[in-house]
């Protein structure tokens, strides 16, 4: 106990900054070249960790990558759709939106990132209904989707493009984290090139977002953009107008007084 309680004392005065280790030993056996190189092994070896700190580890790691990456965003991207930067356009991912917005059909078209090169890939485009929509996605990875959909619900009704951003629990963190970065960029980039060729369907005010891609239909996208009750007569500011049956407000009572 006298040893290790002034063993701080001793290295402190002695200059700890002259230390670059320290070797704690109940044998002389553990104090020889072999023991201390697995001493230093041990160091190096990765630290056990449960499985929610292996998936921030993981995040972290992301995080230093995606700081230390260079991107090509210093030069603006040149093409078709907008002058964005941080993803490059594939020439089928453009072609695919140009035909979505010159239709007049209801079509899906969805787009994956090539995390190597930081692309936007055309995965699928099909001519779909929106009963279908839900089973077009895949389930265990993340994806951009645009929907164009031909629905009746407002008045007038019209063909609206709506933007959907899928990312399944299943999905490894690394993809999380660079699809949610780059999905306002993406829906940025796509509603500038609808309003440059002049695109009679339109772009919606909201995007939809997802973590299970089997919940959208109709009715999930009906609630997720604000079209339920958009046709529901609005009340004026005053107030519903007097009738004169409406009976007046009347205060309750409060509780009886105790008599002494």
């Amino acid at each position: 106990m006298l040893y290790a309680a002034t063993r701080n004392t001793l290295t402190k005065s002695l200059g700890s900054t002259h230390f670059v280790d320290q070797i704690f030993a109940t044998a002389k056996e553990d104090v020889n070249a072999e023991a201390y190189g697995k001493h230093k092994r041990h160091l190096a070896a990765p630290k056990p960790m449960s499985a929610r700190e292996k998936e921030i580890e993981e995040v972290k790691a992301a995080e230093r990558e995606a700081g230390g990456r260079s991107y090509e965003g210093s030069r603006a991207r040149q093409n078709h759709i907008g002058q964005g930067v941080f993803l490059h356009w594939s020439p089928e991912a453009e072609q695919a939106i140009e035909d979505l917005a010159k239709a007049d059909d209801s079509r899906l078209v969805v787009l994956t990132i090539d995390p190597t090169t930081e692309t936007l890939l055309l995965s699928s485009t099909n001519q779909i209904n929106v009963s279908q929509l839900g089973a077009s996605l895949p389930t265990d990875s993340p994806v951009y989707a645009f929907f164009a959909w031909p629905q009746t619900i407002t008045s007038p009704p019209c063909r609206e493009i709506v933007p959907i951003y899928s990312c399944p629990s299943a999905s490894p963190v690394r993809h999380r984290m660079l699809y949610s970065s780059a999905v306002l960029f993406v829906v940025k980039e796509v509603k500038e090139f609808l309003e440059s060729v002049g695109s009679p369907s339109t772009l919606s005010a909201r995007k939809v977002e997802t973590s299970d891609p089997s919940e959208l239909d109709e009715k999930y996208l009906v609630t997720e953009l604000g079209l339920a009750g958009s046709d529901a007569p609005t009340v004026a500011a005053s107030g519903p107008a007097d009738n004169g049956d409406k009976k007046p407000f009347a205060r309750p009572r409060g509780p009886a007084r105790k008599v002494r």
